[in-house]
């Protein structure tokens, strides 16, 4: 800790650091992601000619949101075209994250903002979790790390095979950032071919992080998302009553549609 720049003083706070700890197997190969983690930021902070608040990007990303602070038109389109947020909050009262995969065009916003902008606006949305993670764990003697994740199967097909490329970049950086970010991830109306995909690639996957995913077919009832948050904190077009997200209209990002904003 001796050794930590001022700008990057709150990832070196004891909560944060077991986030590390509880990602790897051994403390050496959970220091050396710890690094590559800081040195990521530190790059990013140069290359953007950024200066997040206390080493978070989260701080920018909620006053964007709320229209205290003048955002970028990158950010702007993003927020618009696509649809994953944060909202409400779970039993330990930190956001749930919904994310709405079948109606999301990454290739159409990565073609129209560019790649470094797509990875920013998720970067800043972890750094805004994370923030209200670690305001919810200061006094409690309990320390909560990750969050509920609900994901979105309905409308995926074969365009969003295609679309694998993108994630599968912005997963390498969000796994080195943002370790133990989820603590439950629910994957809803999912085609009866991912859940057989699922039960193939499952005995593959590391045993705690298959345990935090539960695939929901697009037949089955969504049971366990309600008995996980209550009907209080599950939206509404999927039968709660938590009426402050609204469906998102998803359709494809038309070719120089950032031209517009």
């Amino acid at each position: 800790r001796a050794g930590a720049s001022k700008a990057d003083a709150r990832w070196y706070e004891d909560a944060e650091l077991l986030r590390f700890v509880r990602a790897r197997p051994n403390i050496v190969e959970a220091e050396v992601l710890f690094y590559e983690a800081m040195a990521w930021r530190e790059g990013r902070r140069q290359l953007w000619g950024a200066n997040p608040t206390e080493g978070s990007y989260g701080a920018d990303y909620d006053a964007f949101l709320a229209g205290t602070k003048p955002a970028p038109d990158w950010f702007a389109f993003l927020s618009k075209n696509l649809p994953q947020t944060l909202y409400g909050s779970d039993r330990f009262g930190v956001p749930i994250m919904y994310s709405h995969v079948g109606r999301t065009d990454l290739l159409g916003c990565e073609r129209e903002v560019g790649f470094e902008n797509l990875q920013r606006f998720g970067i800043m949305m972890n750094d805004s979790f994370l923030d209200k993670v670690r305001l919810r764990n200061k006094g409690q003697s309990d320390v909560v790390h990750g969050g509920v994740v609900v994901v979105d199967f309905e409308g995926v097909g074969v365009r969003h095979l295609r679309e694998a490329g993108v994630f599968n970049r912005l997963a390498v950086v969000a796994k080195i950032l943002h370790p133990e970010r989820q603590r439950k991830c629910f994957i809803i109306n999912a085609p009866s071919s991912f859940a057989a995909l699922w039960r193939l690639l499952q005995p593959f996957i590391d045993p705690r992080t298959a345990a935090r995913i539960h695939i929901i077919r697009a037949s089955q009832s969504n049971a366990l998302v309600f008995d996980e948050l209550g009907a209080e904190n599950v939206p509404t077009f999927l039968g709660g009553s938590f009426e402050g997200l609204r469906q998102p209209e998803g359709s494809l990002v038309p070719v120089g549609a950032f031209k517009e904003v």
